[in-house]
């Protein structure tokens, strides 16, 4: 009967609360509509010196009602959520209000009632204060507008600083004055959603719609590269424009034009802040106590399953952080019914929607959420879910972007899957957003349906796409909904070719050539294998091939003849010509507007300058003449092949520096032309080797970008020109930069790393061993001038470049026993050669080594090892170190 009795006695005190509340909440809104109307009835209100009085005291009244209802829900379990359900309200109507006295008093019940949750990272804090004391002096005057670019790789955190700049202003007196003057000027775009909506974006803020503003952009990296140049050339040459802007990107200095970029770092207005890496999926002291999170995860029966996974793990976590405070039993709820899918409980089901609509961008639509919903408690549906920690939410900010981790959402959906209900919840959710979508994600939602897939063009989204993130992507659904990895072998083997796995294009193209008899794919299996091209099972057919009706396979056969040839040291500069020009009225057929086949005609485009710069030729009139004749080519493959640009830097402007201008100038001495020089944007000689580093390096993070294989070849090409800039800009191994001579024995063996990396990687994995072969050559060349420069090294150079000598030998003969590589062995024996006369300083056998040498030269027409030849014989074979080096230096290694 007693319990009886406390248990009315509980429903009385929770109705009367409740009672009270409602009637406060509808004082308030009567209050707030009273003022409202009283102001548009009497402009001139404002005007009035009674006005700053009433204003205060209406702030008052309307804080302490606010606080009493707050009071209120701490002190009862039920309605607890209320807590951060009522802070999103309120900043939602603080943004839409035009009331003053509103804003005031949620300005005021804000800073005493919430103070932020955000997981306590030491980096992220102290760089948080650095940027908002900054704000501060612009608030002052005493500094103009300024551009912060925030860089930063992925995971490390960027997103949640911008959220904890947002919060702060909002919660920390000591930010007042920004809050007071910025606190609805703050606009926030992600354009992992806001993308298609730049012009406009960019056209408001050359309309000065920003003035005076604080602007966050965020995730700039996922524009395209015209975007990109596009956006900040807007903001960097007009800064004024906002007073604030903070952007948030991973490094897009590849992107920017070279003009752009030094206004960037040069600037007076802008100011450039870089963040390295922030570790956030590591567990450390800085992120509170284990204990108690182990405990959690017991208390709300996590599946040990779910754990094992550092992504949901790090999710966890911040549900945790979250959980510490509010004690909201929801998410006890939620995970028990994770861990059985059968039940279907709309807690999951909303889960799982929410998982499935992030998981290809890690953002939550609310249009889409909306729809599916059909307009119903979508803002409950929101909350439930913001509030438990689920998805987070930019506070103090108008946006639709919610966010789970696009990592996270992977994670679950696989654990989601395992469970026939699970997987058939999922399949439904996917094809609902598959209608809901457009572009690049409809084709993502689509996967597990082979009728939808099919009535979509692959090659547009792969020549939009990001190629490791687009691999990975139809991995995950062909393993979460267990489809036949056959279905998309086309899909695979394309991307398998631009990532590097030859393997898996290999195996691919073999397969859609079994199914089909279709001979294109044996044009693709070459990109996979050179050497397929004498398999005896394909040879007679590639042969036929040569002569086919098909403008396409005539073309290609063709053109992979001449390439294999070329790995094999065989090659014919004015063949390559002639051949081209039968092209120009075929290309339309040729390419049959298809990826693979504009990347044959890519492949032909470069192969023609490769030609020139491994024939030695070394006469720029005569390569002007050549870009002339492919012109036609060019400007076709520009129109319609996104990454050409990006394969010009490294193939036209960082090649014919390094392979061409500096070569002469450094070894044959002869000075570069003024239109060399212009050419290739240089003011001075001097100039020179900075230069052919930054188009290297331009198009190595461009490329590195979206996953492509060449990428790595591009690093190698910057060990060799600069390995000083490759341990600063990429290792991060020094502070400074350094001469070779200052180089330590760790600076060494880092360089040595990346060669062996992609022996291991694109070679020896990838049975490519001509790829372990050059490999090992720039393993040679790097000791090399280590041995001549770097006296402080303690290291054994001979044994190692003799080591270097028998491997690359041996690698290029295994690679193919038939037709060896002749190019690449007498490269080698140049080297070996030269080390050879800087151990025993004997110029007669150097000459005798040489005229061999030279012999082969002749025969095969190689003009750059003539060139170099001639320029020992001029010196009879006695050279000095500081010759020798420039030799070692600047003979580059021009890979076929």
């Amino acid at each position: 009967m007693k319990d009886s009795k406390k248990q009315y006695i509980a429903l009385f005190k929770i109705g009367f609360y409740l009672i009270i509340i409602l009637f406060l909440i509808i004082l308030f809104i009567c209050i707030n509509a009273a003022i409202s109307l009283f102001e548009n009835i009497f402009y001139n209100w404002q005007n009035s010196p009674y006005f700053e009085l009433q204003k205060i005291l209406l702030s008052a009244f309307v804080t302490s009602v606010l606080g009493i209802i707050i009071k209120f829900a701490f002190h009862l379990d039920k309605i607890k959520k209320i807590n951060s359900k009522l802070y999103s309200f309120l900043c939602n109507k603080y943004l839409i209000s035009k009331s003053p006295v509103f804003c005031k008093a949620i300005e005021s019940f804000i800073c005493v009632f919430y103070k932020g949750s955000f997981l306590p990272i030491q980096k992220q804090i102290n760089l948080v204060h650095i940027i908002l004391n900054e704000m501060k002096n612009i608030s002052g005057g005493k500094i103009d507008s300024q551009l912060f670019i925030v860089n930063g790789d992925a995971h490390s955190g960027k997103t949640i600083l911008a959220q904890k700049i947002i919060n702060e202003i909002f919660t920390k007196e000591e930010y007042t004055c920004l809050l007071k003057r910025y606190s609805k000027s703050i606009f926030y775009y992600d354009f992992t959603c806001f993308y298609d909506q730049l012009e406009e974006i960019v056209s408001d803020y050359e309309n000065n719609f920003f003035f005076d503003k604080i602007i966050v952009f965020d995730n700039v990296h996922k524009l395209n590269i015209n975007q990109i140049n596009y956006l900040l050339k807007h903001i960097v040459r007009s800064p004024n424009n906002a007073k604030y802007i903070l952007l948030l990107t991973r490094d897009v200095s590849y992107a920017l034009d070279n003009e752009l970029l030094n206004e960037i770092k040069e600037g007076k207005k802008n100011k450039l802040i870089k963040i390295n890496r922030l570790p956030v999926l590591k567990f450390d002291d800085n992120l509170g106590d284990s204990n108690k999170f182990t405990e959690f995860l017991s208390s709300i029966e996590i599946g040990e399953e779910l754990i094992k996974n550092d992504y949901i793990k790090y999710h966890l976590f911040n549900i945790f952080h979250i959980y510490i405070q509010n004690k909201d039993k929801t998410v006890k709820k939620l995970y028990k019914q994770l861990s059985n899918v059968n039940s279907m409980d709309p807690l999951v089901r909303g889960f799982a929607f929410i998982c499935c609509n992030a998981v290809f961008t890690g953002i939550l639509d609310e249009k889409i959420l909306k729809l599916w919903l059909k307009g119903k408690n979508s803002h409950i549906f929101l909350s439930t879910y913001l509030s438990i920690g689920i998805i987070t939410k930019f506070h103090g900010i108008k946006s639709s972007c919610y966010t789970i981790h696009e990592k996270t959402s992977k994670a679950y959906i696989a654990y989601i899957c395992k469970q026939q209900a699970g997987l058939k919840l999922c399949k439904e959710y996917f094809y609902y957003l598959y209608e809901k979508s457009e572009n690049n994600l409809k084709y993502k939602y689509s996967l597990p349906f082979i009728e939808l897939r099919h009535g979509i063009d692959f090659d547009s989204i792969i020549r939009n796409g990001n190629f490791e993130e687009l691999y990975e992507d139809i991995n995950f659904i062909i393993d979460v909904f267990k489809l036949d990895r056959s279905e998309f072998d086309r899909e695979l083997g394309l991307l398998s070719d631009r990532l590097g796995s030859f393997l898996i294009t290999k195996e691919c193209a073999l397969n859609l050539y079994n199914q089909t008899k279709e001979k294109r794919h044996l044009i693709t299996l070459l990109h996979a294998d050179h050497m397929m091209y004498y398999d005896k099972g394909y040879h007679n057919t590639y042969l036929d091939l040569t002569n086919s009706d098909d403008l396409y396979l005539n073309f290609a056969s063709n053109y992979w003849t001449k390439h294999i040839e070329m790995h094999q040291g065989q090659w014919d500069f004015n063949s390559f010509i002639r051949f081209s020009e039968k092209l120009p009225d075929r290309l339309e057929y040729i390419s049959k507007q298809s990826y693979d086949n504009f990347h044959v005609l890519r492949r032909f485009y470069f192969d023609c300058l490769r030609i020139y710069y491994l024939q030695g030729i070394l006469n720029f009139g005569c390569f002007n003449e050549l870009l002339r004749r492919l012109y036609f080519i060019e400007k076709y493959l520009s129109e319609k092949l996104t990454e050409f640009k990006i394969y010009k830097y490294k193939l036209v402007y960082g090649h014919i520096i390094h392979y061409d201008i500096l070569f002469n100038y450094k070894i044959i001495n002869k000075p570069p032309t003024r239109e060399e020089l212009q050419f290739v944007g240089c003011q001075n000689i001097s100039e020179l080797l900075s230069k052919a580093v930054y188009y290297y390096n331009k198009s190595y993070m461009a490329l590195k970008k979206i996953g492509d294989k060449t990428s790595d070849y591009i690093l190698l090409r910057l060990c060799e020109i600069s390995p000083s800039f490759v341990l600063k800009n990429i290792l991060n191994a020094t502070k400074n930069d350094k001469d070779l001579v200052e180089f330590t024995t760790d600076d060494y063996y880092s360089i040595m790393s990346i060669f062996d990396d992609f022996k291991e990687r694109c070679g020896i994995k990838q049975n490519v061993l001509e790829y372990a072969a050059f490999a090992e050559t720039y393993k040679l060349k790097f000791t090399l001038m280590c041995k001549l420069n770097c006296s402080n090294i303690n290291i054994d150079f001979d044994r190692i470049i003799d080591g270097c000598i028998s491997n690359a030998i041996r690698y290029h003969d295994q690679y193919n026993t038939k037709y060896s590589n002749k190019y690449g062995v007498l490269r080698i024996q140049i080297f070996k050669t030269i080390n050879n006369y800087l151990k025993y300083k004997d110029n007669l056998k150097m000459k005798h080594d040489m005229e061999i040498i030279k012999n082969v030269c002749l025969k095969n027409n190689y003009g750059r090892e003539l060139a170099l030849i001639k320029r020992i014989e001029k010196d009879n074979y006695h050279l000095s170190v500081s010759n020798i080096n420039k030799i070692i230096s600047y003979c580059p290694i021009v890979l076929q």
